[in-house]
């Protein structure tokens, strides 16, 4: 499968994931699309060199009845743990759990996983409403059929 090229992006705050999927570099701009289309968020927390997470977009992301959700019933936000690209400084933070500066979005989307999710390995994926509210319990890496129910109940929980 293709992947698609960020000149297909809706916006330039968006990504090309594999499968000709879309999804966010941030949670907050993932937020406000979500709010603005009415779409829950799946969050997938990942990494560049994470092969579990490259396994799932191969394996598990892949399949039709998959990609079929992914394409219409949410909104992706493609969050790396590992991203060193640095976040402005208006944008760098002291974090409450570790007491670091948190100068890349590596580092902000890190933190986010351990602060609100009490969770720091890849593979994660979270499904929640546009206000941020969690709609069920997370799920790690896991098979097609798991992943299909996942998904249908986090779309079945979003009202």
């Amino acid at each position: 499968t293709q992947s698609a090229t960020n000149s297909d992006l809706p916006t330039d705050k968006m990504r090309a994931l594999p499968h000709e999927l879309f999804g966010f570099y941030d949670f907050d701009d993932a937020q406000a699309y979500a709010k603005e289309i009415n779409k829950p968020i799946l969050i997938d927390f990942t990494g560049y060199a994470c092969a579990n997470c490259r396994k799932m977009e191969e394996n598990v992301w892949s399949k039709p009845e998959v990609l079929k959700r992914l394409k219409e019933d949410f909104v992706i936000a493609s969050l790396y743990v590992d991203d060193k690209k640095e976040l402005p400084t208006e944008k760098q933070y002291t974090s409450t759990y570790d007491n670091e500066l948190k100068t890349t979005v590596g580092d902000k989307n890190m933190d986010l996983e351990i602060t609100k999710y009490n969770n720091n390995a890849q593979p994660y994926y979270i499904i929640v409403h546009p206000n941020g509210e969690k709609l069920l319990e997370p799920l790690g890496y896991s098979s097609e059929a798991d992943f299909i129910k996942f998904l249908d109940k986090g779309k079945a929980g979003f009202k």
